[in-house]
């Protein structure tokens, strides 16, 4: 399986193919609560065609009915996913990577029905050509902005490669790394703050700087929705 894949977190367990469409090997289940995820080796040199997809998505659904992605990794490394709706357009080629970070996202949501969203809603992105998976401005930055005016400025670059190692943690970990504190209060929620005069990086913030930027405020998260 591909490494990335591999390192999904969940209950594991292999799957007999017996009746599966003709063309996948080597297949295996990753769920937590009623959310699964069905990996998968495609074993023609041509990629797998999205009928081809959508058929190993409904053979394994059978007659049930539950959040399902099926992740096939074709002979170049690349990973289609289809689901989690039967009807759904299969996305892909994605790296293993990308599509490492959008399941594992599905599969930390505390519910099959709230994975089911979080899954739909990243292909839903995926689907869009200028659109990023994961990335929701929420009224703060102008979408055009952030996809394509910001990657062309000289600071894009090295912010890229100095977030790299962050991306895939989770929770408190990615706040801790980007250079956050938190506080957690009532209601279980996370209450972001700076961390005075130390930035991301280690690198030193000023008292002005810090108030001047985005760190001004502090903000209020619900455990769980600050994974990107």
């Amino acid at each position: 399986m591909v490494d990335n894949l591999a390192g999904l977190t969940g209950r594991r367990a292999p799957v007999d193919r017996a009746g599966a469409p003709d063309g996948v090997r080597d297949l295996v289940s990753v769920t937590r609560d009623s959310f699964e995820v069905l990996l998968a080796r495609w074993d023609s040199t041509s990629p797998p065609a999205p009928g081809k997809l959508m058929a190993l998505h409904e053979w394994r659904l059978g007659k049930k009915s539950f959040p399902l992605v099926a992740a096939v990794i074709d002979r170049s490394g690349g990973v289609w996913l289809a689901g989690p709706g039967g009807k759904d357009q299969p996305v892909g080629p994605l790296t293993e990577s990308e599509a490492a970070r959008m399941l594992q996202a599905a599969l930390d949501e505390p519910s099959g029905s709230s994975a089911r969203k979080r899954i739909a809603d990243l292909l839903k992105s995926r689907r869009m050509e200028d659109s990023i998976p994961g990335l929701c401005g929420e009224g703060l930055f102008a979408h055009h902005y952030l996809t394509k005016v910001l990657p062309e400025e000289p600071i894009w670059r090295p912010a890229a490669d100095r977030a790299r190692p962050w991306l895939g943690l989770r929770g408190q970990a990615l706040i801790e790394a980007m250079g956050f504190a938190t506080l957690r209060t009532v209601g279980n929620a996370l209450v972001i703050t700076s961390r005075g005069e130390t930035g991301g990086g280690g690198g030193s913030r000023s008292k002005r700087g810090c108030d001047s930027g985005f760190t001004q405020s502090r903000r209020t998260f619900r455990s769980g929705q600050s994974a990107l």
